[in-house]
C-alpha cells in the first residue's frame, strides 16, 4: 500500500502548494481534468469502453477547462489593472496579469498523481477481500509513513544549517502552524475520506469523481462573493477563523465556464452503457 499512499501523499501536497498560489474555485474547476483523465487511463489499462455521449463529455471538459484558463485570466488581469488605476500606482508596481502558471502546473501535477492513486485504491478495494475498515487503516497507516518521513526529511533540502536547525520538527515541533482552520480542514477531511472510500469500493472511481464535480461551481460561489456577509453567526464563524478573504471578481463568462466544466461531467454519468 505504500506506493498508493506516496502517489495520494503527493497528490494532496501538491493540491496545497496550488492553493497558496490560486484561489480554491480555480482549482476545484481545474481538478475535473481528472475526469477525462481518469476515462483515458480506465480505457487504456483497465479495457473499460465508453460511449459516444461519454467521450463527447470528456472533450467538452477539456475544452471548458482550457477557455477557463485563458477566460479567468484575462478577468483578473482587467480587474488588476482597474485596482491599479484607482490607487494611483505606477506601472512599475502592478503586479503580474493573468493566473500563475507554476499553480497550474501543480495542480496538473497533483491531478496526475491523485488519477494514479486513485486507480491503484480502486485495485486495491476490490480486489482485496478485507472489510472496509481494514483496507482504509492500512491506507492510512501508509500516508502517515510517509507523511512523517516528509516532515522528518524537508530539514535537510535546506541551503544552510542555521535554516536546517530553524526548519527541523524536533525544535519547532510537529504541530507547528497549526491553529483553528488547520483543525477544521481535519475535521472535515476525516468524513469526506471515509465516504470517499466507501464510494470507491461499492462503485467506482469514475463515479467518485463524477460525484466530486458537482461541488465545483459551488465552491467557486464561495470565492465570488464576500464570506463576512450574512447572518450574525455566520459573519462571527467566519472572522473567528480568521480575516477573511477578498472575493474574486465576478464575471459572467467564467461562471458560465465552470457551470459548463459540471454539467458535462454530470451528462458522464447519465450514459449508463458503460462497459
Amino acid at each position: 500500500q505504500l506506493p498508493v499512499s506516496g502517489c495520494l501523499c503527493l497528490s494532496k501536497l501538491l493540491l496545497v502548494m496550488a492553493l497558496g498560489r490560486l484561489d480554491a474555485g480555480t482549482v476545484r474547476v481545474f481538478g475535473q481534468a481528472s475526469l477525462p483523465l481518469v476515462g483515458v487511463v480506465s480505457a487504456v489499462f483497465f479495457s473499460k469502453r465508453y460511449t459516444a455521449q461519454q467521450w463527447c463529455s470528456l472533450v467538452a471538459i477539456s475544452i471548458a477547462l482550457v477557455t477557463l484558463y485563458y477566460v479567468k485570466a484575462e478577468v483578473q488581469s482587467a480587474h488588476l489593472r482597474k485596482k491599479m488605476e484607482l490607487l494611483e500606482a505606477p506601472p512599475s508596481e502592478a503586479p503580474p496579469p493573468g493566473l500563475d502558471v507554476v499553480g497550474v502546473f501543480l495542480i496538473l501535477a497533483s491531478i496526475c498523481f491523485n488519477c494514479l492513486g486513485a486507480l491503484l485504491v480502486e485495485k486495491f478495494l476490490k480486489g482485496n477481500q478485507s472489510r472496509l475498515h481494514v483496507q482504509k487503516s492500512q491506507l492510512l497507516l501508509g500516508e502517515v509513513v510517509i507523511n512523517a518521513g516528509l516532515i522528518l526529511a524537508m530539514p535537510f533540502f535546506q541551503p544552510t544549517a542555521e535554516l536546517r536547525h530553524a526548519h527541523a520538527p524536533w525544535r519547532r515541533g510537529f504541530f507547528a502552524g497549526w491553529d483553528g482552520r488547520t483543525l477544521l480542514c481535519v475535521v472535515v477531511w476525516i468524513p469526506a475520506g471515509w465516504t470517499t472510500t466507501m464510494l470507491v469500493k461499492r462503485c467506482s472511481n469514475l463515479l467518485k469523481t463524477i460525484a466530486q464535480s458537482t461541488s465545483s461551481v459551488l465552491t467557486y460561489v464561495f470565492t465570488i462573493l464576500p464570506l463576512s456577509c450574512g447572518p450574525r453567526f455566520w459573519s462571527y464563524l467566519v472572522t473567528l477563523l480568521g480575516p477573511p478573504l477578498d472575493p474574486e471578481p465576478v464575471s459572467g463568462s467564467v461562471v458560465l465556464l465552470a457551470v459548463a466544466v459540471m454539467l458535462s461531467a454530470l451528462s458522464f454519468g447519465t450514459d449508463r452503457n458503460t462497459r
